[in-house]
Order: structure tokens, then sequence, then C-alpha cells
């Protein structure tokens, strides 16, 4: 049977690793959206540029600029609903408050730890956990909702005016 030390170790071990995975993939993600933005404005630069160079192919290329415009416009809109530089971040805010947490088991050891201090750790292991609930909510839920929320009032508001209108 595993001691409670051994247990505590596990769980931290085990959220150490979600939140590295987490916080990379976030990482990536943002750094690809970005990259993303940036080469298709350069790109919309160069085909406005093409126009002035190729007067008999400007409805073409003023097309493909209308395209890769709005291709950068939803990469931004996806960006910002995802937010994942804010997720990035939380994640890895909470990455290192575990190992934190997990140089200062090590640091006393299983023989070092009586069950008092053993709880103290979990208890603290558990603030850490909901704070990042709590802070994913504040900083990513909350503002999608408000989103939502205004959206639909917006939308309500409209079909309001097409109702009077009519």
């Amino acid at each position: 049977m595993t001691s409670k030390y051994d247990r505590l170790m596990h769980q931290v071990e085990t959220e150490l690793r979600r939140f590295d995975r987490e916080s990379t993939r976030h990482k990536r993600m943002f750094r690809w959206f970005r990259n993303i933005a940036l080469g298709l404005t350069a790109l919309a630069t160069v085909l406005a540029s093409a126009g002035l160079l190729f007067p008999t192919a400007s409805e073409s290329l003023g097309f493909a600029l209308v395209v890769v415009t709005a291709v950068v416009g939803f990469v931004g809109s996806i960006e910002g609903l995802r937010k994942p530089s804010e997720l990035w971040m939380i994640e890895r805010n909470i990455f290192h408050t575990l190992a934190d947490l997990r140089r200062e088991l090590e640091y006393h050891g299983p023989a070092g730890v009586d069950d008092e201090r053993l709880d103290a750790y979990f208890a603290r292991l558990q603030d850490i956990l909901y704070s990042s609930s709590q802070k994913w909510s504040k900083h990513i839920k909350e503002p999608l909702d408000q989103e939502r929320a205004a959206r639909r009032t917006e939308g309500s508001a409209a079909a309001d005016t097409q109702e009077r209108d009519h």
C-alpha cells in the first residue's frame, strides 16, 4: 500500500504533467495564430501592391486580397475567442506554483513530513487547483459569456427593429 506522501507526490506529478502539456499546447496555438496572421498580412500587402504591377489582373488580385484579409480576420477572431496567450500564462503560472510545492515536498522527504503537514500540503494543492479554475473562469469564461450575452442582446434588438419596421 502506498503512503500518503507517495499518493500526494503522485497527484502533484500528475498535475504538473497536465499543466505542462496544456501550457505548451496553448503556447504553440498562440504562436501559430500569430504567425499565420502575420504571414497573411504580409501576403495581403503583396497582393495589394501586385495590382499596380499587373493592371490586367487587378480584379483577380483584388478578390484574392479580400479573401486573404477575411482569413486574417477569421484567424484573429478565433484567437480572440480561444485566448491561447492568456491560457498559456495562467497554466504556466500554475505549473510553476506546483513545481514549488513538489520541491518543498522533496526537500522534506517522506520521513520529514508528518500527517498534519501532509494534510496542509494536500490543502495547498487543492487551493492551487481551485485558483486555476477561478483564473480560467475570470479571464476566459466570463468574458466569453459577456460577449455571448451582448450578441444575444444585439440580435434581439435587431429583431425588434425589424419587427417594428414591418
